[in-house]
This record gives C-alpha cells, sequence and structure tokens, in this order.
C-alpha cells in the first residue's frame, strides 16, 4: 500500500481544473444517453467541499481519459462505489479540504469503517487456474475500496509534479517502455519494500535494468525484491546493507521454504535476488555489498516438469461444436485462436488492418510477437475465419465512428479490433 502523503497545492488544483473542460467540468455528467431501450444514466458529484468534489471529479475524468471507464456504459458498479464515497466524504466535520491531508492508509480505514456501520463490508471471491491445472480461490477486497483506492491515486499523481524516476511508484508508460497493452501492470512500486536503503538500492538497480531488460523481467525482479524485504522485516529488523552476508542469504533460502511458493516460484525469485546483488555490487558499485558470491546452485530448488498444457482434441472438438453459444466477438476470438494458435495477448493487440490480401487472392494474417518482438504473418486457410475478422473489423469502425460524440471528442484511430470482457483489458 503506498502512504506516501503528498502535500496538496494551489498549482495542482489548477491543472485539474484545467483537464476537466465542457460538460467534464459539470457536477453532473451524462454517461448513458437516453435510448428506446434504457434511461440515461448520470454520475453526480455532490460533495460539500468544492476542493474535495474537484479531486474526486478529476480522478473520476482520468480513469474514462485512460480508458480504464467507457462512456456509453451503465458503470453501476462505480455507481454505486462513488455514491457511498461521496456520503462519507460528507460526513466529516469540519469538512476535508483534500485527500491528501491523510496517507491512503488512515483513508482506508475511515472509510472500511463507515461500511461497517452503514452497510455491508462485501469480499469477493475469486478464482484463477494455476500452472498445475487447478482452481485457487482468492478473497478479494471490497469494491467500494477498491474504487477509493483507484481515485486516490489518480489524485496523489495529479499533485506529484516530482520526475518520474524521483517517485516511489514508475509508471513504465511515462517512462515510453513498450508494455503488454493487454495486461494491467504497468508500474513498478517500490512502497512496498519496508527497508529505505533496500528501496533505494533497487530503484538504482531499476534505473539500469529498464534500459536493457523488458518491463516484465523488471516486475519479476521487483517481486523478488518485495519478497526478500518481507523476510528481513520479520527476521532482521535492524539489518543494513552490509548486513547482507552468505549466512542471511542462506536463512532467506529457508525462508522461502516455509512459505506458499511452488518450486517454480521459489527458483525465480532467487535467480532474481542473485541478479540484483550481483549486478548492484560489481557493475553498479554500491557501496557496502560485499563482491562474493551469495548464493550457490544448490540453494535453487530442482525444476519439476509440470503437467502438459495442451488442449486435448477431444476438448477442441466440444469447443467447435458449441461456438454458437458464445457471444458474438468472444466467438470470433475462439475462431482465430484455434485457426492460428496465437497467444492472447498478440490477438487482442492485433492492428485494424491486420489482413493482408495477395496477388495471389491468398489470405494472410499480420501479426506482432510481444516477446520476440518481430511481426509474424499467418497464412489463413480457411474462409471462415476470415470472415470472422472482417466482420470484427467492420463492427469497430462502426462504433468508432459513433463513439459517443456528445461527450469527449473521438481518438485518432482504434487500438484493438478485439475486446471482451474477462479476456482482453482496453488500455489506450
Amino acid at each position: 500500500m503506498n502512504n506516501e502523503v503528498i502535500p496538496w497545492t494551489e498549482d495542482g488544483q489548477r491543472r485539474m481544473r484545467e483537464a476537466l473542460t465542457g460538460p467534464w467540468a459539470e457536477d453532473v455528467w451524462l454517461v448513458t444517453p437516453k435510448s428506446s431501450t434504457c434511461n440515461a444514466v448520470y454520475l453526480r458529484f455532490t460533495i460539500g467541499s468544492i476542493s474535495l468534489n474537484l479531486e474526486i471529479k478529476y480522478a473520476v475524468w482520468s480513469r474514462f481519459d485512460s480508458g480504464k471507464l467507457t462512456i456509453g456504459r451503465k458503470q453501476s458498479a462505480l455507481r454505486a462505489a462513488l455514491g457511498l464515497i461521496i456520503r462519507w466524504l460528507n460526513h466529516f466535520v469540519p469538512p476535508v479540504q483534500s485527500l491528501m491531508e491523510k496517507s491512503l492508509e488512515q483513508w482506508e480505514i475511515s472509510l472500511r469503517s463507515f461500511i461497517v456501520r452503514t452497510s455491508r463490508l462485501q469480499h469477493r471471491v475469486r478464482k484463477s487456474l494455476t500452472a498445475a491445472q487447478a482452481y485457487a480461490e482468492y478473497i478479494g477486497e471490497d469494491p467500494r475500496i477498491l474504487t477509493f483506492r483507484q481515485l486516490y491515486s489518480h489524485i496523489q499523481a495529479a499533485y506529484d509534479d516530482r520526475p518520474e524516476l524521483e517517485k516511489d511508484i514508475w509508471d513504465l508508460r511515462t517512462l515510453g517502455l513498450a508494455v503488454n497493452l493487454t495486461s494491467s501492470h504497468f508500474k513498478l512500486n517500490f512502497t512496498l519494500i519496508s527497508q529505505p536503503w533496500l528501496r533505494e538500492m533497487t530503484k538504482t538497480y531499476m534505473k539500469y535494468a529498464i534500459a536493457l531488460r523488458s518491463p516484465g523481467d523488471c516486475l519479476i525482479k521487483l517481486q523478488a525484491t518485495r519478497c526478500f524485504s518481507q523476510f528481513l522485516a520479520q527476521q532482521y529488523p535492524v539489518a543494513c546493507i552490509s548486513d547482507i552476508d552468505r549466512p542471511m542469504v542462506a536463512k532467506f533460502v529457508s525462508f522461502l521454504r516455509t512459505c506458499d511458493l511452488s518450486d517454480r516460484r521459489r527458483r525465480t525469485v532467487l535467480c532474481s535476488l542473485r541478479v540484483i546483488l550481483e549486478t548492484c555490487a560489481y557493475q553498479l558499485g554500491i557501496a557496502g555489498l560485499i563482491r562474493e558470491p551469495l548464493l550457490f546452485p544448490e540453494d535453487f530448488p530442482r525444476e519439476s516438469k509440470g503437467l502438459s498444457r495442451e488442449i486435448p482434441e477431444e476438448v477442441l472438438k466440444q469447443i467447435r461444436r458449441h461456438l454458437e453459444k458464445l457471444d458474438t466477438t468472444t466467438m470470433r476470438m475462439v475462431v482465430v485462436l484455434l485457426e492460428c494458435g496465437m497467444r492472447i495477448s498478440e490477438l487482442c493487440t492485433l492492428p485494424l488492418e491486420c489482413l493482408i490480401y495477395d496477388d495471389k487472392h491468398d489470405w494472410y494474417l499480420r501479426s506482432c510477437q510481444l516477446k520476440s518482438k518481430q511481426e509474424h504473418i499467418i497464412p489463413l486457410i480457411n474462409t471462415k475465419v476470415v470472415s470472422a475478422i472482417q466482420a470484427q473489423q467492420e463492427l469497430i469502425r462502426q462504433q468508432w465512428g459513433s463513439a459517443c460524440p456528445y461527450l469527449f471528442p473521438k481518438p485518432d484511430a482504434p487500438s484493438l479490433p478485439f475486446k471482451a470482457k474477462g479476456i482482453c483489458r482496453q488500455a489506450q
């Protein structure tokens, strides 16, 4: 959790006010216009404190502007969460002038207490499929608290005018790195590293790594450092950088065995930590780190062969047999995946003009392989696949031509021909 408090300033509020132009500057927003099938849907901002009302409006606008929220939808979850947050903020006496008066942790404690008193705290249970092909359940946070976290982060970013590399949370998109647009992991969050010296050492390494390594590799390295920070907080609370030695690292290896981590995950953490420590000691010359091996081959768990992730042929037949039961967009996505065998992330980032037609009247699909960063041309033999892609292209062109001109200007060009709930997150 980010407990860093950024002071609120008049300049920051001026920038927010300048960003909210046209209908966005009003206290009532038309989210979905009235049609023959549904009533008009509005977002209403009724916070008594003018400055605080401005902050909340700016944060919600940022969600729409970034593509996280879409105009034209009812936004039922947002309206419910926003209504409760506004009631909570209005009950403070004297009125709150800015969310930057307290840390996120302090506000969350207050909001959670308000939810318990006035309504029922909701914990969502989520399921995910692990690498061992087994479902694992996770208990998630109350969605209204999650919404408040998102709003707080946008407001905090608006006030924080420091250079990106001086912050405790780096946005990889702001740094100009090529991130995977189908993923939601765009930031390097150093706030979960509790030791100041370890946080600074990790930042120094990341400044070096972002120039040479992929964003995904940087995220993996940061996760390993967070794990090491958790270990130090429990067993070496007053340790400093010069205390890192072979006995400490050996205890960390034992610590990982007590955690609920797979062998593959433990191996990844240890490999990442070794790279960070050796890079900081030998290449970056960070003072205090000893220059001797700290991890040895016997420290790493053996790699075990996992279960095959190949879909059995009988399952593929069932999928093809029941394709028409899927919604239209998802059905088209599955048709392309069955024919081309590409990654879901590559499918979701196909350019709108992804079909190629040569002089021999043959069709090809042009895609970009994210890992190799190379363009890939796939011949298309099945005409149903070509028809599915063309139908989706036409749908996107129609949607783009009537993309809510009543509330915000039309962007330059669509980036994703495919968008399905639960399969793809559209990021601008």
